[in-house]
């Protein structure tokens, strides 16, 4: 039933489209393109290796069946938010012993708004969360079992989690260690060949990507530069947003910050006290800190925040962390049974009482913005997605450009979501996105303007405040308004001087 309520969700949050960001848009028109027999290129005609190819092959096939890139990312989402409730509560029984918390736990995972989040974007994540969970049952089923075929799903699922999002890289050392664990029985030189061996293996998928990436720009992972975020801002963000998911927006930030903080200190405590009241300290640490899904947690967590203080991402947000999410509820759900179990009974009867009272406003808050954030996300669409950007009177006038025309933007993906011709190019830089480091002019874009019948589609309700604006363009070229709308307006642009042409 709760598979069922993740499911519906989704499509109802959907039903004016999936959201649409940048990246979403990279993907639907990379995967069109790699159908139509272009390769795997952007609208802007850039080779895909900022990101992996996988979701792009998927939209692709979906492509060559009929099925528009909306409609692929809705059932891709549909079936993988169901599939994380039930994996994830699958995980679950490794953790928690009672039906009650296993019930419980699949309640919040069905209306977990950070989920929601995920399956109503047209992005990677929400089936890479869902990789993630098949691999970390398929890793703890290993511990107690192990077995070659339970090790080969660790393999493939690995290859899938880095064919969606590089991140997936953590998989890697992740199985090494389960497989370690898992064969230690047999004695350590087969375990550390075994772990070996996996690494080998499954090293092979994410090395092809790369190669691939290589050969295409010269880049293992796509050009990244470098980022300007500090160690302790990064753990701070990390810690605010652990307790958004806890209060979701519109909680104040402060108060999520605040809830994150206490979740951090109230798991820490208890878990120190479950090590502490064992007949065996030294092998309940090992054990826990063994645990596949513990050592995913801690081994994600260290590589996210490393991450963002070495590459300029986007700021440090839910969606980068989500990986997190469903083994951070399940480790929760089980430090919490096991903690008042310790308990004697009538301190144990209070505990419950307790544990469900706070549970139960908390599941409140999580409903009602679950449900609302549901309704209006069908109602209205998300980003580039929604009614109010697809009805854009400025887009509507740039589908009218002529077909010669090589079409400049301060927003190309979300002018792509609507025109859906290319390439559809940026707007030229003045200084380097996150960095604030001054851009030199693109010559490429000079020469355009001077050779070609160009336009800039200009949207004013864009932040990218890292672009020329057209005032600050005219430094450069010509800029000639050719329609103006409530929402922005289209320039055409040529150059200064009279018969520059004549160079091209």
């Amino acid at each position: 039933m709760s598979a069922l309520v993740a499911a519906l969700a989704t499509l109802t949050a959907t039903l004016q489209g999936p959201g649409l960001t940048a990246d979403s848009l990279s993907y639907f028109s990379s995967g069109l393109n790699w159908a139509d027999g272009l390769g795997l290129q952007t609208f802007s005609g850039m080779k895909l290796t900022m990101f992996p190819p996988l979701l792009s092959a998927m939209i692709g096939i979906g492509h060559q069946v009929g099925l528009s890139p909306e409609l692929s990312m809705r059932a891709i989402n549909c079936v993988a938010a169901a599939g994380i409730v039930v994996v994830g509560s699958s995980l679950a029984r490794r953790y928690v012993s009672s039906q009650t918390t296993l019930g419980l736990t699949s309640i919040v995972l069905a209306v977990n708004v950070a989920l929601l989040d995920l399956s109503k974007m047209a992005l990677s994540e929400c089936l890479f969360v869902l990789i993630s969970l098949v691999f970390l049952a398929s890793a703890e089923a290993l511990v107690i079992r192990p077995s070659f075929y339970l090790a080969g799903c660790l393999v493939l699922s690995s290859w899938m989690g880095f064919g969606l999002r590089y991140a997936g890289v953590v998989l890697l050392p992740v199985g090494a260690w389960t497989i370690l664990m898992a064969f230690r029985h047999r004695g350590w030189r087969f375990a550390i060949t075994a772990g070996v061996s996996f690494g080998g293996v499954a090293a092979v998928g994410p090395l092809l990507v790369m190669v691939r990436n290589h050969g295409v720009d010269g880049t293992l992972m796509g050009p990244r530069t470098p980022s300007t975020d500090g160690v302790l801002g990064t753990v701070a963000r990390f810690v605010a947003i652990t307790g958004k998911w806890v209060l979701p927006d519109p909680i104040p930030t402060a108060v999520q910050a605040l809830s994150g903080l206490v979740l951090f200190a109230v798991l820490g405590g208890l878990v120190v006290r479950l090590v502490r009241r064992s007949d065996d300290h030294r092998s309940q640490l090992l054990g826990l800190l063994t645990a596949p899904t513990v050592v995913f947690t801690l081994t994600y967590s260290a590589y996210i925040i490393i991450a963002q203080t070495m590459v300029a991402f986007d700021k440090l947000n839910s969606r980068l962390m989500s990986p997190i999410i469903v083994p951070a509820i399940v480790l929760a759900a089980g430090v919490i049974e096991r903690t008042i179990a310790t308990l004697p009974a009538v301190q144990r009867l209070n505990a419950r009482r307790a544990a469900a009272s706070a549970l139960s406003v908390l599941l409140l808050i999580q409903l009602t913005l679950f449900g609302l954030d549901v309704f209006r996300s069908g109602r209205d669409g998300v980003d580039y997605g929604s009614r109010e950007w697809q009805s854009s009177e400025t887009l509507r006038a740039a589908k009218d450009l002529p077909k010669s025309a090589t079409i400049y933007s301060n927003t190309p993906a979300g002018t792509w979501a609507v025109v859906r011709r290319q390439p559809i190019l940026i707007s030229p830089l003045k200084e380097g996105r996150r960095t604030g480091e001054p851009v030199p002019m693109s010559e490429e874009f000079l020469t355009d303007v001077r050779c070609k019948d160009v336009y800039l589609v200009w949207m004013n309700s864009s932040t990218s405040n890292y672009l020329l604006t057209p005032e600050e363009l005219t430094q450069y070229v010509d800029v000639e308004r050719t329609a103006v709308a409530g929402d922005g307006a289209i320039y055409r642009l040529s150059p200064i001087e009279a018969g520059a042409s004549t160079g091209c």
